[in-house]
């Protein structure tokens, strides 16, 4: 943390620097740095020096909503045998062995079989989805964010998997009408923020007669 201070502190900019937040990837550690105010050209490449230095790729976040890449690759992190790409805004678990076991404990629990179809409700970006669709017959995962959403399929085109869907949908909502709402699951598994899933699982219930096992984490 020293070494990154005084480099910030360097910065010409300094007072308009909002907030540095470190991910470290399993491909490497990465910056994500906050600013008000452009950066000037020396900033740029005092930066870029001390992520050579630091084998570090920093990305720039002069809005709420646009992250730039200074320098170095996009971050993934491995589950399952799987590499899973991710936005340095997006939410992962951050503790990659517990994420490991749990990802394990719930694929325990579905006991997937060749023939299931299982339905991932709040999917993220793929976490427990892609885990499931190397085992089973077909897999939707369904996500509230966008983003997240493109982020999911991009990884399973980069893992190869081919009976896997990503769907957008606030779950929040109705789901009745939805396409893959009346396809039939046999498992459903369900990840779903702090707020829980108090929407989505009486619609469940009523529209997947044909499931046996619901996983809730």
């Amino acid at each position: 943390m020293v070494p990154l201070r005084r480099c910030l502190s360097s910065l010409s900019a300094i007072k308009k620097l909002g907030h540095a937040e470190l991910v470290l990837a399993d491909n490497g550690p990465l910056l994500v740095l906050r600013h008000l105010a452009a950066l000037s050209d020396d900033d740029r490449q005092i930066l870029l020096q001390f992520a050579q230095q630091h084998h570090l790729s920093i990305y720039l976040a002069g809005d709420s909503d646009r992250l730039e890449r200074l320098t170095g690759s996009d971050p993934y992190y491995r589950v399952d045998d799987l590499e899973l790409g991710f936005n340095p805004r997006d939410f992962i678990q951050v503790n990659a062995s517990v994420n490991q076991l749990m990802v394990a404990q719930a694929l325990e629990w579905l006991d997937i079989q060749a023939s299931d179809r299982v339905l991932d409700l709040f999917c993220g970006m793929g976490n427990f989805t892609l885990p499931i669709a190397k085992r089973a017959r077909q897999v939707i995962g369904v996500e509230g964010v966008a983003s997240l959403v493109r982020t999911g399929q991009k990884n399973a085109q980069i893992n190869g998997l081919t009976n896997v869907e990503f769907m957008h949908h606030n779950l929040e909502q109705d789901v009745s009408c939805q396409p893959w709402a009346g396809q039939g699951f046999n498992k459903i598994l369900l990840d779903p923020a702090r707020a829980g899933a108090a929407e989505a699982i009486p619609q469940m219930v009523k529209l997947q007669p044909e499931t046996n096992c619901l996983c809730f984490l």
